[in-house]
């Protein structure tokens, strides 16, 4: 099977992409989740120490430099990814039997949210062995003076953009109203789609989606913190929305297996807008 690699937003856990994590999984892929030392809250190595969260004050010199980081784990992980390939084992735990003859790592895609959708698009700048990449509301460097590489240069290879709500000008967010998406989109030379959810919000690519609705009803939550998080359009339409979208990009790309989906726009899905 081919293989998928997830980075979470800054400062969040891993754990919060499950949601789409297991619906590609039962879809014929092997996910790799990886949660980024020192800036999720606690990340436990193999020899029992602990790496709890310390990021330095805000500015376009830590968040780049964080993004830096963040594409060194993951190069790190192809190379350990590769190492187990070769019958080496990089730890101590046991791996699941029959790993190394379930995966294809000629096919490899990366998709992440907010900061992991950055991560994602510089990571497949840096290094060809990623053939497709999706960024899930991620801006693309410290806007508006200091863009990523990708953006600058764009990618040679698939990627996808998905967006959501609006800007402070009232407009969509997409690669037509955003700096550093526009960028990259006019750099960029392989196969591209920016689809947005308008009425969705910055967490909508997260299992936010599926935990603020039963809190709301436990805890009697905030409609304004919900819509802050979820923005106002239906969680269970927008997470089957996703789940469609994600799996259809990478069933296109690295499985070779035609999408009519990603053609236009769809009659099941109203809430998502293609962005030419």
């Amino acid at each position: 099977w081919p293989v998928l690699i997830y980075s979470p937003g800054g400062t969040v856990p891993r754990n919060f992409g499950t949601v789409l994590v297991e619906e590609l999984a039962s879809r014929g892929y092997v996910v790799v989740t990886v949660d980024h030392p020192y800036e999720t809250s606690a990340v436990q190595f193999p020899d029992g120490r602990v790496a709890v969260e310390t990021l330095p004050e805000s500015s376009a010199e830590s968040i780049l430099k964080a993004l830096k980081v963040r594409v060194e784990d993951i190069r790190f992980l192809l190379d350990q990814l590769e190492l187990m390939n070769e019958g080496r084992h990089p730890g101590s735990r046991q791996l699941p039997t029959g790993l190394k003859e379930a995966w294809d790592l000629t096919k490899i895609g990366v998709f992440g949210h907010s900061a992991g959708g950055a991560t994602s698009a510089q990571v497949m700048y840096e290094d060809d062995r990623i053939d497709a990449g999706i960024n899930m509301d991620g801006t693309m460097g410290h806007m508006p003076d200091n863009p990523l590489p990708v953006a600058e240069h764009g990618l040679d290879r698939p990627f996808m953009l998905m967006n959501s709500g609006y800007n402070d000008e009232g407009e969509i967010d997409s690669h037509l109203t955003a700096k550093d998406r526009h960028m990259f989109w006019q750099h960029s030379s392989g196969w591209k789609l920016d689809l947005t959810i308008p009425t969705g919000g910055h967490f909508t690519f997260t299992d936010y989606q599926v935990l603020l609705p039963q809190l709301q009803e436990k805890l009697s939550l905030s409609p304004r913190v919900i819509q802050q998080s979820i923005g106002t359009a239906d969680p269970e339409r927008t997470i089957a929305a996703q789940r469609h979208y994600i799996a259809s990009f990478f069933d296109l790309h690295l499985k070779g297996v035609q999408q009519p989906l990603l053609l236009s726009p769809s009659e099941d899905y109203p809430e998502v807008q293609f962005v030419e």
